[in-house]
Parts: structure tokens; C-alpha cells; sequence
């Protein structure tokens, strides 16, 4: 089936190099992103712990604010992480006439003459 054949092959294409190239990021600034969204992780679930643990409503409202701000930020981690989320500035054209535009990193790869 060409579908199976389709899953077999790209999944034999991953690899640790391509999950480490992202666009406008050096492989040891995904790996720290990647560090940095689990930490946000483990705090996020020990912050939740702590809300459903604890008696004092104030304390609980405080866990739990702290809980999901540390799950937000570690999505956001993770999609920065990812490529997902992040925005690539380029320049494009040369001179006077150059101008700074946002682009999206996962239209653009690295040996891309236009970019």
C-alpha cells in the first residue's frame, strides 16, 4: 500500500540531524530549547501537584497560576523548539533598495539561493 510504503520511508528519514535543523537556530540553541520546554514541563506538572495538594486557597491560587504559566511557556518552548514558532527576519535585495521582511522558517531551507 502506498500509504504504508509513504509512513515506512518517512519515518527511516528522521533522524537526530534533521530534528536539530531548524531554520535560523544553531543545533546547540534547539537542544537548549528543547531542555528549557521540559524543564517548564516538570515544573508545570510539580506546580499542579502543589495546587491539588495544598489546603490554603490562596496558596492553591498562586499554584496554580504558576501552573499555567509554566505550561504555556513550555509550549511555546517546544514549538520554537520545533521550528514551529519561530520568525525567521531576512533581507532581501541589495543596496538602498534593501529591505527587512519576517518570513516563515518552514518555507525557507538553509541553502535557499532567495534567501
Amino acid at each position: 500500500s502506498a500509504l504504508k510504503d509513504a509512513f515506512i520511508s518517512s519515518w527511516n528519514a528522521l533522524t537526530l540531524r534533521d530534528a536539530l535543523n531548524v531554520v535560523g537556530v544553531t543545533p546547540l540553541g534547539v537542544v537548549i530549547l528543547y531542555a528549557t520546554a521540559a524543564f517548564l514541563a516538570l515544573f508545570s506538572i510539580l506546580f499542579l501537584f502543589w495546587a491539588l495538594k495544598d489546603i490554603d486557597p490562596d496558596r492553591k491560587k498562586m499554584c496554580l497560576h504558576a501552573y499555567f504559566a509554566a505550561t504555556i511557556s513550555a509550549i511555546c518552548y517546544f514549538s520554537m523548539a520545533t521550528g514551529c514558532g519561530l520568525v525567521v527576519l531576512r533581507k532581501s535585495g541589495t543596496g538602498p533598495f534593501a529591505t527587512w521582511m519576517y518570513s516563515n522558517p518552514l518555507m525557507a531551507a538553509p541553502g535557499d539561493p532567495q534567501h
